[in-house]
């Protein structure tokens, strides 16, 4: 379809960006804006080989330079070359690269990617602080349980606080506010600063779950309408450890919304800019105000969300199948000769190929059939609204329609200010809510400027693309904010990404039903082997807690000429851990990690599963294993259907409790054999009102929140 029809079929009646759109006629395509590079790899010199596709360049410019260096070095580029052998790239070693190429038309095309050849596993991943909305805590205390350990199981160590949630709203223009919301906000701060000063030398992520208090800062409208200058959302003053954050200088009074409203003394900060580089990776998961239009609770909207988080990592259908593509829907075109969906295009190719990059006009059609790992969209917007999704629907239809895309970039005027709340159910936040088939786990605004989040080809986590991308400066090399696209956005406040930080792109399936036992000089672990076929082998990782640190005890250490260590065999699956410094009577917490060797168009990288886990104290008699297969819980809050699987014999009780606490009815309690179950909960017999369903099978308990609203 050509660009102009496009941009007047979805005009008409909608909030532009920047206002009309009389002079938005499309000259070119965005495609021709974008080099569309990839990386193959191989096990001698030269280990990394850039590719890209003949174009009618008159000059075409390179950079590189090794992951986490602060400076680019320039590579020559022949006008017509389609490929560059970096012959002093070295084994176990990430680089980024960076592409400019000048077309004979005049339009300046951009590239980047990260890639490598065989990159270590990554075994510690640092420390996360989980900040927890304190009115969830207790409804949703398994999930976020669940949510410690699947850290932990990943390499993290977990530092948890529940938080007061915010009570002062950014449109509240009370004086009497301000001074309080100011200390919400700081109090926030002061918990994110003592932790990370514990250990400021180390990689920090901060991942925000629920109505934490939320910073404004500066006057700045990067979609560009004059209504929407002033203070937007800013998570990212949680991220920066040493910057100075001032409430003293700045008015701004003529936004429409009061909650972009900024004057001296309001409890929101002056700064447009990041005043300094920031040190964690943080993303939120907020559902305040994103219920309609199905009446969901807003806890249950975070249970299905945490659900869906721990499904994605330990590869529980459907995603276990979800395909390495990606998806970009554009009505914008070169519109105001910006290439906004070049973002969107840029981050496909980098991390799933030309081939795998697919252009849609049907969003619910398209992304929400088919399982996909990314999709983006760019188009008019509004608070509630992306035209490049729907031509008529808002964020409400998140609720509605299914959207399988796990990470997602979306593009509009409005919708990137967040925190709209009251000015229109948040579209960057809808699809983190969403239907019970949707698998949307990440969303960020990207056009202005254009995020970076090609380190996750080679394992990175999407949070570590966000803080760069927040970090970069504009110049030689840094195309990360792409001139193309209105000029350098470098640095500012609005940079935040909606999801779960820690997440990474490529999941290995776990190992399963890990089990103990223990002698009095040995303690022996078994497992079901992981379903992935490409397994190269398995470590075994231990720790006197179950919240870590693990120690790797299989194997060598991962080197770039063997990335993975030595692993235990892709067969075994079973260890002895013969250590003579256990101590009888301690107890010990094992990992089991499913390790293979990742191919993608960034390259080579060594992956691992997150850890079945196992408790046991040396010298116990018996063996110690889960009765259930955890992965195996299911619960249907509207038919009140609980499915398990019991893999020994195991005393089962169910129960549901009122908010009191108070038993309203047990009915099931005895011992079961192995096997598959489905228990109808008896929900014809309830009063209308919200109950905790409590199911217990030996040591494992799971409480979930059921809503009769008949």
């Amino acid at each position: 379809m050509p660009c102009l029809r496009r941009l007047k079929r979805f005009a008409s009646g909608l909030t532009l960006l920047f206002g009309a759109a009389s002079s938005a006629l499309c000259q070119t395509s965005v495609l021709d804006w974008v080099v569309p590079v990839s990386a193959t790899t191989g096990s001698a010199s030269p280990y990394v080989t850039l590719r890209w596709p003949a174009s009618s360049s008159t000059a075409q410019n390179g950079w590189r330079r090794a992951k986490g260096a602060t400076s680019w070095n320039a590579f020559a580029l022949a006008a017509n070359a389609v490929s560059y052998p970096d012959v002093n790239a070295q084994p176990g070693i990430a680089y980024e690269y960076s592409l400019q190429f000048t077309l004979a038309t005049g339009i300046t095309a951009y590239g980047s990617i990260v890639a490598g050849y065989n990159i270590p596993i990554v075994e510690q991943r640092g420390n996360v602080i989980l900040l927890v909305d304190s009115t969830i805590k207790t409804p949703l205390a398994a999930e976020i349980a669940r949510l410690q350990q699947d850290l932990a199981a990943d390499g993290w160590i977990v530092f948890k606080h529940d938080v007061p949630r915010q009570k002062i709203e950014a449109f509240s223009a009370l004086a009497t506010d301000s001074p309080k919301r100011l200390a919400e906000i700081s109090a926030v701060r002061t918990i994110v600063q003592n932790d990370y000063n514990t250990a400021p030398a180390a990689d920090w992520a901060l991942f925000i779950l629920g109505r934490i208090p939320v910073p404004y800062s500066g006057k700045i409208n990067p979609d560009g309408h004059a209504e929407h200058l002033g203070a937007w959302p800013a998570d990212v003053y949680y991220g920066d450890m040493s910057g100075t954050w001032t409430d003293n200088s700045v008015t701004a009074t003529g936004a429409t919304s009061l909650r972009n409203h900024n004057i001296p003394g309001d409890g929101k900060f002056d700064q447009s800019t990041i005043p300094a580089d920031v040190k964690l990776e943080v993303g939120r998961v907020d559902l305040y105000y994103m219920s309609r239009p199905t009446g969901k609770y807003e806890t249950d909207m975070l249970r299905q969300y945490l659900v869906r988080d721990h499904n994605f990592r330990w590869a529980i259908a459907p995603f276990n199948a979800v395909a390495r593509k990606g998806y970009v829907a554009d009505v914008l075109g070169t519109v105001y000769n910006e290439a906004f969906a070049s973002s969107g295009w840029r981050t496909s190719y980098g991390l799933f190929g030309v081939n795998q990059s697919n252009e849609t006009s049907d969003w619910f059609g398209d992304v929400g059939t088919t399982p996909c790992l990314f999709a983006s969209a760019f188009g008019w917007g509004a608070w509630n609204f992306c035209a490049a999704v729907s031509a008529t629907g808002t964020s409400d239809d998140f609720n509605t329609k299914d959207s399988k895309a796990v990470f997602n970039m979306m593009f509009g005027s409005y919708f990137g200010d967040w925190d709209s709340g009251p000015d229109g159910s948040s579209f960057l936040r809808a699809p983190l809510g969403g239907t019970p088939n949707s698998l949307s786990l990440c969303n960020v605004w990207s056009g202005r400027g254009s995020f970076q989040l090609f380190h996750m080809g080679l394992g990175e986590t999407v949070g570590y693309g966000v803080r760069y991308t927040q970090n970069a400066r504009q110049g030689a090399g840094d195309w990360v904010l792409d001139p193309n696209n209105g000029g350098s956005y470098a640095r500012l406040v609005h940079y935040a990404l909606m999801g779960d930080p820690t997440l990474r792109l490529h999941v290995v399936a776990p190992p399963l039903n890990c089990a103990a036992t223990s002698s009095t000089n040995s303690i022996t672990l078994t497992w079901t082997a992981s379903s992935d076929a490409a397994v190269s082998g398995y470590h075994v990782y231990r720790s006197t807690s179950a919240a870590g640190p693990f120690v790797r005890i299989t194997g060598d250490a991962a080197t770039g000429a063997n990335p993975t260590g030595t692993p235990l065999s892709s067969t075994t699956t079973t260890y002895t851990d013969n250590d003579a410094s256990l101590v009888t009577g301690n107890s010990y917490t094992y990992l089991v990690k499913a390790v293979k060797i990742e191919t993608s168009p960034s390259g080579t990288y060594a992956n691992q599963s997150s850890g079945a886990a196992v408790t046991i104290a040396k010298g116990a008699v018996g063996v110690i294993s889960p009765a259930i297969n955890n992965n195996s819980f299911r619960f249907n809050e509207t038919a009140g259907i609980i499915k398990y699987t019991l893999i020994k014999p195991a005393p089962v009780s169910v129960k549901l409790f009122d908010l009191q606490g108070k038993t309203v009815v047990s009915f099931v309690n005895n011992i079961q054999a192995p096997g598959n179950y489905a228990l109808k909960l008896p929900i014809a017999s309830l009063a209308r009102s919200l109950y905790i369903a409590e199911f217990r099978a030996g040591d494992f308990v799971k409480k979930e929140a059921m809503a009769i609203t008949k």
